[in-house]
Formats: structure tokens, sequence, C-alpha cells
């Protein structure tokens, strides 16, 4: 009697487990298998949106202080002490104001004031446009890089320099032929990945070697402070 009912609940076990075993093998991998392949398909569609295709081009752009800075001087507007000496050189057609437009907006410039000379100015339109014809097939055509700097006299380095010791006293910035682009942040309708803010820094460079190739300006890869400075030639 004993071993009879022995052996019933050992029928009895093998029934259970072979139950369990069907419902885990129908129910429970399936799922899994399911919540991996969902998880290779999101990182896909990531990975497809943010694969841009870009050449590093920021690097070879090393100009240095020593190459523009007589040249400026020499093609500049002079040097301002104080910012109550820019009106006088915009009534003589010294300097001209920038202001936001399709291609660039304006930071808020605590150090510098939005003026230039006006070969500078037409300088920073042909980079905007050059940028924008790199992008015009991409949905970044909208996109608009920052001006971070532009012309600063001598009491407004002093206060620089109190802020940041990096800043050089005789800069082309005084002269009126040099402006500051950032290169980790843009002007767009929606927010930006990493990738994406990388990829259009890229295409900046290379809007701004193209120009500097030709000649048309100085461009030196400011990693410390996150901008291309730019000198018109």
């Amino acid at each position: 009697m004993k071993k009879r009912i022995h052996a019933v609940i050992v029928l009895l076990f093998l029934c259970f487990a072979g139950i369990v075993a069907v419902l885990f093998h129908s129910l429970v991998i399936p799922f899994a298998l399911g919540s991996e392949n969902q998880n290779n398909r999101a990182h896909s569609s990531f990975a497809d949106t943010n694969c841009l295709e870009f050449e590093t081009t920021s690097w070879k752009m090393n100009d240095s202080v020593h190459h523009y800075l007589e040249h400026s001087y020499l093609n500049g507007m002079g040097v301002l002490k104080y910012a109550r000496e820019i009106q006088p050189k915009i009534d003589a057609g010294q300097l001209v104001e920038i202001k936001n437009n399709s291609f660039y907006i304006l930071d808020t410039m605590y150090y510098s004031y939005p003026f230039l000379t006006p070969k500078t100015k037409d300088l920073l339109i042909s980079i905007g446009e050059t940028f924008q014809e790199k992008l015009k097939n991409t949905h970044f055509k909208e996109v608009r890089f920052v001006i971070t700097s532009a012309l600063r006299t001598v009491s407004s380095i002093t206060r620089l320099r109190k802020r940041n010791k990096n800043a050089i006293r005789n800069s082309a910035h005084l002269h009126g032929t040099s402006f500051d682009i950032a290169y980790d942040e843009f002007d767009t309708p929606s927010s930006l990945s990493s990738a994406e803010i990388l990829y259009l820094k890229e295409i900046l460079a290379e809007s701004l070697y193209e120009l500097r190739e030709n000649e048309r300006c100085w461009v030196t890869y400011e990693q410390w402070q996150s901008c291309f400075h730019v000198v018109n030639n």
C-alpha cells in the first residue's frame, strides 16, 4: 500500500514538473526573447537617428595670434578704450552692427559689443551661407550658430581678465576684425543630442576651414573656451 502511494506521489510530481516546463517554454521564454528583440529594435532606431557621418576638421585650425595680429591691427579700425568711443566709429563707417538673422544669433555679451568692421561682417555672412548650404538637405536646415563675442574695448578686456586670466590684452577683438562662434550650442527649434551637437560642430568647422583655405580668415579651435576664434583676413 505504501509503495503504491509513493508511486502515485512520484507520478503526480512528474506531471506537475512537466506542466511547469511546458508553461516556461511557451510563455516565459518567448516573452523574454520578445523583450530582447524590442530592445534591439529600440537600440537600432536610436543608432540610426544618431549615426551621423562627418569628418573631424576642428583640429586642423590652429592659427595663433602671431599669424594674424599685425594684419588685424593694420586692417581694423584702431583700438578703443571705452564703449563710448564706438558710436563715432559707426558714424565714420568703420564699424557696423551685427544682429540676429537666419544664419546666427547673438549670445549675451558681457565683455564685448555686437559690432565689427564692414569687411568682417561680410565674412560672418559668408560663414552663415556656407554653413546653411551644407545643411540644406538635412533636418538641421533651421539651425543657427551662436556668436559669443565680437568687438572688445581695452576696458572690457580688463574686466574679462579679472574673470578669465587666459584672455590676452592685445587681442584682435580690439580691432573689430574678430568674433567667436560657439561649437557646443546651437539655436534650434528642438533640443539636440550630444551626437547631433558634435555633427553640427564639425559641419561648422568644415565651413570655416573652406573659407580659411581660401584665405578669407584665420581660425583657432579654442578647446578651453568651446568656441572657434575667427579673425578676418
